[in-house]
Order: structure tokens, then sequence, then C-alpha cells
């Protein structure tokens, strides 16, 4: 006799308490003021540079924050037709619980749990925008994932989260490779 397996509707996404963020088991967003950042990782000299927005998540202080979310577009690839043009899609936050030691960080202000669960909302709404490349060139890549991180910041400016001085200076800086490198 053989048995077919239907798949749960939770099994690459466990529902979690409270947030329903799926890596919150790793570090929980407290109800405390913590900064939010523009981190921009380098991997690689050959790789572009990857956009997020991240904040430290865990502890109850900065100082005892285990881990760090981030709000970034993934490559989003066509396993049948891999000639296919590659998009980057938001797929919802990352909690991640060791940074890249090649991040640069760009402090956007302080946010309490309110403001970055506004910030989690219009990352959603922007979410389904797709921004395509060639398989075949690298720099539209970190465009790709800029011009994602960039209409975040954008939104986030409109509806009063982010001063706009605060969002230009950290794009400048950014985009120029200028910054302080962190632990996020």
């Amino acid at each position: 006799m053989v048995t077919i397996a239907r798949p749960t509707p939770f099994l690459h996404h466990p529902p979690t308490v409270k947030s329903g963020l799926a890596d919150e088991w790793l570090g929980r967003d407290h109800d405390v003021e913590v900064p939010v950042y523009l981190s921009v990782h380098r991997p690689s000299a050959s790789a572009g540079p990857q956009w997020s927005i991240a904040w430290p998540v865990g502890g109850m202080t900065e100082q005892t924050m285990t881990a760090w979310c981030h709000l970034q577009a993934d490559a989003v690839l066509d396993l049948v037709d891999l000639g296919e043009t590659t998009r980057y899609e938001y797929r919802g936050p990352i909690t991640k619980t060791l940074a890249p030691h090649s991040a640069s960080q760009y402090e956007l202000g302080k946010t309490t749990l309110a403001m970055r669960e506004e910030i989690l909302r219009l990352a959603q709404e922007i979410g389904a925008s797709s921004f395509g490349r060639n398989n075949d060139d690298l720099a539209p890549v970190a465009n790709s994932q800029r011009e994602w991180a960039v209409r975040l910041l954008d939104a986030m400016v409109t509806v009063g989260l982010v001063p706009t001085s605060e969002r230009d200076a950290a794009i400048q800086q950014a985009t120029a490779g200028i910054g302080s490198v962190s632990s996020a």
C-alpha cells in the first residue's frame, strides 16, 4: 500500500506567537525603542551590495539583543525556465543571529515597536513589486535590491517614520560606500 502524504500548510513557515513572524523564536521584537538602519552588505567585490532595512531584536535593551530583523528583496528563480529573468521580491522579514562583518549600517532613527510594525506593513505593501535582471549581468542585482529598499525608505518618509534628511543621508553614504562597519 502506498501512502501519499499531504504537505501541511505550515511546512516551511511555522506559525508563531504574537507577531506572526516566522523567525521570531530567534529573537523576539520587544516593545522597546531601538534604532532602525539601512544595512548594506558587500559579500565580495564581484557581487553587488545587498541592501536591507534592519533593527536589533531579542532583548529588552540594545546591549542584550541577540539577533537582527532584516527586510530585503530576495531573488526568485524560475526553476522551469532557467533562461527566464530573475526577479527580486520581498517575501517577509528574515531574522539573523550573526551578521556579516562586511555590513555597513546607516542609522535612520530610533523606533518603537508600533513604528517597526508599520515598517513591516509598508514592506508587505510594497512586497510583490518585482525587479528583474538578466541572468548574465550582475550589476542590476544590486540595483534591484537597492531600488526595493529605497522604495521602502520613501514609504517610511511619507508616513513620517523617518525624516527626509536621514533617508537622504543614509542613501548617499551607502551609495558612496561610506559608513560604520557594524555587527548587523
